[in-house]
Parts: C-alpha cells; sequence; structure tokens
C-alpha cells in the first residue's frame, strides 16, 4: 500500500532515476518537513521491496532508486492518484488505518500535511475515529509532541481494521482474485492493505480446508473468511498475536465431530505459513483459535444432504420465522434447508462480532422493506443469544431467503373473478389473466350480481373487472379492481397483491390505536442532521416518560452496528423492550431529507418503542406496519399530508387501526 504521501516520494524518486537524492531536498520539492520524509520514505522502501523494484538508501549520499522501464510504467500508471478531493470518510479510513496498522509517529500535523487539509479537520477526523473505534474498546491516545496512537486487544483490531477497508489505497489488477467467488475490486483491496502475500496465504488456506474435509465455503462466507485471515497474516507479521483466549463456549455441532482433526490440520498449516514469524507455543494456540472462530462463523455447502444437528438457538429462531409469517417450514422445505445452513453461523458471526457484506442490501430493503422490517424483530433474539446486535447485512440476507420463498408461493394463487360486463366477457378476460400469469389459476367467475356467492370459494385473491357497482362489494382484503384489458399496471398489481396476502400483511388491529396520536407526529422544516433527529425524538419520549434514558443508548447502539434506514425513505430506529415504559410509535416527516448513512436519504422516521407483553402482539403490529412500508404509493399517499392530524388520518387509514 502506498499512501498519497508516499505516491508523492516515489514520483519524485522516478523523476530522478538513478541520481541520488537527499531527504532535504525531497522535503524542499514537495513542499513538506524533512521529518515527514523520513516517516513516509520506511513505507516506499517497503513498497520498492514488495515489487522488485530497486531503491538503496546510501549514507552520506541519500537514496538512489534504479527503476527499469516496467517499474517507472507501474509509476506513472500510479501517479494520477490525487487527495485534491477526498472525502470526510475516506480521510477518518485511512487515519484508522494507518493508527491500528501500529504507526506511532503520527501527528495532527503529518495527518494535515498527508491529507491535504487543516488541523483542525484531521481535529475532528481523529474524533469521530476516537467515537468508532470505541465501540471495539479500542482507546485513542494522544501524546504532546509524539503523536497519537492506538491501545486495544488484538481480536479487537483486527476487526477494526475490516472496519477501514471502504477505499483502496492503489490499483489492483484484475487477476488477483483468485477464486470466483470474491470479486476482484475486493480481493484488490485486501492486497492494497495488507499485502498480497497475506492474501496468498489467506486464499490456500480457504481452499486447502474446502479440500481437506470436503466442503464448500458459501460466497460470503469465502470472502468473510479470507478477508479476515488476511487480516491475521498482515498482523502476525507485524508480530502482533492474538493476546486472549477466544473460544469459551461449545464447538458448534457443524464442527464437532471433526473438532480435532480440523485443529491438527490447521495448526500444521500456520506452523508452515509463518515459519519466519517465530511464534510461541502460546501463539500458535491462540492463532489457531482465530481461525476456528472464522470457521464457526462460516456457512458451509455440503456436498452430502444429511441435514445438519441444530443447536437449541437457531431452532427457536427458525421457529419463531416460521411464526411470524404464518409458513409451514415443512411445505417450504428449500427455505428451511437455506435457514438451517444460514442461522446457526449468524447467530456466531454476531456473538464474536465478525462482519459478512451483502452486496445487495440497498436492493433487499427497497424490493422487501415490509419483509425486512419484520425481520428486524429478530433482533430480540439475537440479542438473547448473543448479548449483541446483528447487522443490517445478517437481516438482509433472512429477508431474502423469506422473501424469495413468500414469491414462489405467491405464484401459485386460486383467483375468483367477478365480471361486471357478463359470464361470457370474464371468460375471455379470465383465459387473459392465466396466459398473463401462467401460475394464477382462475377456479371461478361470478357475474357481479352473484357477488354474495363469494363464500362458497376457496381462494387466495377477488379480482373485480372495472368500476362499475364497486361500491356495493363486500369488504375483503383479498379484492382487487382490474381493467378488463390486463394491462401491464394490472398485471403488476396483480401479482403484488398475491405476494401481499401470501406474506399476510392485511389485518386489522384497532387495539394499537393508542401507539399513535396527532401529538406523537412532528413536520420538521429546518436543515437537521440524523443525530439532531435521534436526539429530538427520544428526549422527548423521555420527557414524557414512554422509554428510559437508556433508551437513547439503545438507539446509537444500534445505528453504529448498522443504519437503520430500509428503503424508500424510510428509517426505524428502535431500543430495547426492557428500556420502554409504555409503547409509543414517535414519528418525524422531515421536509429535507436526511443522510442516515450507507448511502440512504431518509425523510421519515419512525422511532419505534415497543414492549409487547406476547408474541401474538408483536406479530399483528408488524403485520400491519410493513404494510404500509410495503407500499410505495401507500407511503407517498402519507407523507404528501400538509400537516401532522392529515399524516395522523392518512397513516391510520393505510394501516387500517379502525
Amino acid at each position: 500500500m502506498l499512501s498519497d504521501r508516499g505516491l508523492q516520494i516515489i514520483v519524485k524518486l522516478a523523476d530522478y532515476n538513478k541520481k541520488p537524492v537527499t531527504s532535504k531536498f525531497l522535503a524542499q520539492e514537495l513542499g513538506v518537513s524533512e521529518r515527514s520524509v523520513k516517516t513516509y520514505i520506511k513505507e516506499v522502501l517497503e513498497y520498492c521491496n514488495q515489487n522488485g523494484m530497486k531503491l538503496t538508501a546510501k549514507p552520506g549520499k541519500g537514496f538512489v532508486a534504479e527503476f527499469l522501464e516496467e517499474d517507472l510504467q507501474r509509476i506513472r500508471g500510479l501517479k494520477d492518484k490525487t487527495s485534491s478531493s477526498m472525502s470526510a470518510r475516506y480521510r477518518q479510513c485511512y487515519i484508522g488505518f494507518i493508527l491500528l496498522s501500529g504507526w506511532e509517529l503520527y501527528t495532527i500535523s503529518l495527518f494535515a500535511e498527508e491529507l491535504g487539509v487543516s488541523k483542525n479537520v484531521i481535529t475532528y477526523d481523529i474524533d469521530s475515529v476516537e467515537r468508532e473505534l470505541k465501540h471495539f474498546n479500542i482507546q485513542l491516545k494522544k501524546t504532546a509532541g509524539k503523536g497519537v496512537y492506538v491501545r486495544g486487544e488484538e481480536f479487537q483490531i483486527r476487526k477494526a481494521l475490516h472496519r477501514c477497508m471502504e477505499f483502496s489505497w492503489e490499483e489492483q489488477p484484475n487477476e488477483v482474485c483468485y477464486d470466483e467467488r470474491i470479486p476482484a475490486g475486493e480481493s484488490g483491496m485486501w492486497i492494497s492493505h495488507f499485502k498480497r502475500n497475506n492474501y496468498e496465504k489467506a486464499v490456500r488456506l480457504m481452499k486447502s480446508i474446502e479440500k481437506y474435509f470436503n466442503v464448500i465455503f458459501t460466497d460470503y462466507s469465502c470472502k468473510m473468511f479470507v478477508e479476515y485471515q488476511t487480516i491475521a497474516f498482515y498482523r502476525m507479521g507485524m508480530e502482533k498475536y492474538i493476546d486472549k483466549e477466544l473460544i469459551e463456549d461449545e464447538i458448534p455441532a457443524n464442527l464437532k465431530n471433526d473438532y480435532r482433526e480440523i485443529q491438527e490440520f490447521i495448526l500444521k498449516y500456520l506452523e508452515d505459513e509463518t515459519k519466519n514469524y517465530h511464534l510461541t507455543e502460546k501463539e500458535k494456540k491462540r492463532e489457531l483459535e482465530y481461525v476456528l472462530v472464522l470457521l464457526k462463523c462460516a456457512g458451509f455447502q455440503h456436498n452430502d444432504d444429511n441435514v445438519k444437528e441444530l443447536d437449541d438457538n437457531s431452532k427457536e429462531m427458525i421457529a419463531y420465522i416460521e411464526e411470524m409469517f404464518g409458513m409451514d417450514m415443512e411445505k417450504n422445505s428449500l427455505l428451511k434447508k437455506s435457514l438451517m445452513n444460514f442461522i446457526p453461523s449468524s447467530i456466531e458471526r454476531t456473538r464474536y462480532g465478525i462482519e459478512i457484506i451483502n452486496p445487495f442490501l440497498k436492493d433487499i430493503t427497497e424490493m422487501y422493506s415490509g419483509i425486512f422490517a419484520t425481520c428486524f424483530t429478530l433482533s430480540t433474539l439475537y440479542e438473547k443469544f448473543t448479548n449483541q446486535i446483528q447487522t443490517n447485512h445478517e437481516i438482509a440476507y433472512v429477508t431474502l431467503l423469506v422473501g424469495g420463498a413468500l414469491r414462489r408461493n405467491s405464484q401459485q394463487a386460486k383467483a375468483v373473478l367477478v365480471g361486471a360486463g357478463g359470464i361470457a366477457a370474464a371468460g375471455i378476460i379470465a383465459a387473459n389473466i392465466e396466459s398473463k400469469l401462467p401460475n394464477l389459476q382462475v377456479i371461478a367467475i361470478l357475474s357481479s350480481d352473484k357477488i354474495s356467492k363469494l363464500e362458497e370459494y376457496e381462494c387466495d385473491i377477488i379480482l373485480y373487472v372495472g368500476d362499475a357497482g364497486k361500491e356495493n362489494l363486500p369488504v375483503d382484503k383479498r379484492l382487487l379492481v382490474i381493467t378488463p384489458m390486463i394491462t401491464p399496471m394490472d398485471v403488476k398489481n396483480i401479482k403484488e397483491k398475491c405476494f401481499e396476502l401470501a406474506e399476510g400483511n392485511v389485518t386489522e388491529r384497532s387495539e394499537f390505536l393508542p401507539l399513535l396520536s396527532p401529538d406523537s407526529i412532528s413536520f420538521v422544516e429546518g436543515r437537521y442532521k440524523k443525530k439532531d433527529i435521534i436526539d429530538m425524538a427520544t428526549e422527548k419520549m423521555i420527557e414524557e416518560g414512554f422509554v428510559k434514558s437508556e433508551f437513547l443508548d439503545d438507539i446509537y447502539a444500534r445505528e453504529h452496528v448498522e443504519v437503520t434506514a430500509i428503503g424508500n425513505g424510510v428509517a426505524i430506529p428502535h431500543g430495547k423492550p426492557e428500556n420502554v415504559i409504555s409503547s409509543q410509535i414517535r414519528i418525524i416527516k422531515l421536509k429535507r431529507p436526511v443522510d442516515w448513512g450507507n448511502g440512504h436519504k431518509v425523510d421519515l422516521v419512525f422511532f419505534l418503542a415497543l414492549n409487547f407483553d406476547n408474541f401474538k402482539k408483536t406479530k399483528a403490529f408488524f403485520k400491519d406496519f410493513t404494510r404500509i412500508l410495503n407500499s410505495k404509493d401507500g407511503l407517498s399517499h402519507i407523507k404528501e399530508s400538509k400537516n401532522e392530524q392529515e399524516f395522523y388520518a392518512r397513516l391510520i387509514k393505510e394501516l387500517k387501526w379502525f
């Protein structure tokens, strides 16, 4: 990896190729201090050594570069890299990476000089980094005249390093992936940060485990394992080893049978790959535990069809999903098998704070916003089992599995067609519907005057053709009005209605009316930051006696792990039930959208303070609540309200809480 300052130095050395250049001369040419040059020349020397580029320090003469033509071409390719317009997040990732990598000579002045911003900006960035590191129990220390550095447990430092990898410091060739499950961009980023040889060791370890134990890492586990193990080899190369025991509980069932064999295999691999690191026996044992933790957190595709034994926690979570969505797992065998493979490792990842990345997170939260919000209730079980908060990426994978199953089920719907134009015309329309929706079966056709006969038919959806007479139709959640032409919009509406009904999001619950009132809704017109909105709403809830003061800490803890934006301009911050005195939904409608993090712009915030006393009530609430989150039209209608009273009326109508 080359920093911006290191890049400037190597470019200048290339300009004076084969000529001695002193630190003082480089400082004058670059307009920086000689101390800065001496700090970064170490980085340049290491970079040249890694890439077979000859750069030597000659006492009394300075530094002499003897770059070949291919070396000069490589440097020219890097030359375009500039820090003239870097984001705050880029700076903070860079500062965090430098500090976590063990540099202790960095001062605010050096960071400011390197990143091309003022000391005040760097001070703000360092404060942000400090807040981030506190969540890993890592202390950031500032010593006058010496610089800024960090102290913390090695396991926490490795996890924090994972959080720094949002940007690549240098371009990497596409062929570095070495595995089709790892995108070249990601492998390039890991190499950029942690060196190619460490990445190669991690890939070899993963492939060796797959071959020896006849398993295949799932795509997300493959990336997770290689990334964290690349960091581990990088840290071991710096003589930074795991400094405490990691595995305190039992090994999960999917590893138990082969546990001794796995230990022996991995230990031998580590010994072969770290011969030059001179690890003690205790250090070897703890590095072995680190790999075993990653395996506990990984999901595998086994080459046999045997059902793996599930622990009680995983069984409870799958049963919760089955109950929440009203699904029979025995009839949804694919979903059940997928959850059995995913849930155990998901619980372990949450327990240890090992993160996976779902590349389709934003798409999933947009496409399945209601299911995603419902799956958020799993947080109570995650926290119960692990005392930790799960990430949105974990919830997104569960959402994808459940959403896919519901989509498959919704395609096998039975319909009754009510033909306003008569039976003959309705027959033609029915054939048209079935041709455009092959998995929808029209089981009966009724004329409009036979509407009372609907009770005789067991169907999933009722399709009423035309507008005439619809005011006389019975109130039925299955009813959908369509046009005689069966337009693309009709097809879309039928699909969405079938999906909505299969998901079970249409209920009537007037018992939830006390959760809302016009007084709990606020229209905000000024410019605010996310923190302002959270503090404003939560302080009001504390003042009015709905939540304890700890509720605010809950919200920030959740937002740190993963933002609560769920798509469609909506966020649902929430706290733990034990810190809720009396259930309430507090709503903030923003005239100017707020950056909620991870690229989400939010203009509608639902603060959920819920402590329902039974599962049935929780399930009923989220079925109603997710109905409006699933409906872009419904959300738009609510958002168009001119004041709090109108917003309340429209929301209650959409929720059917009357």
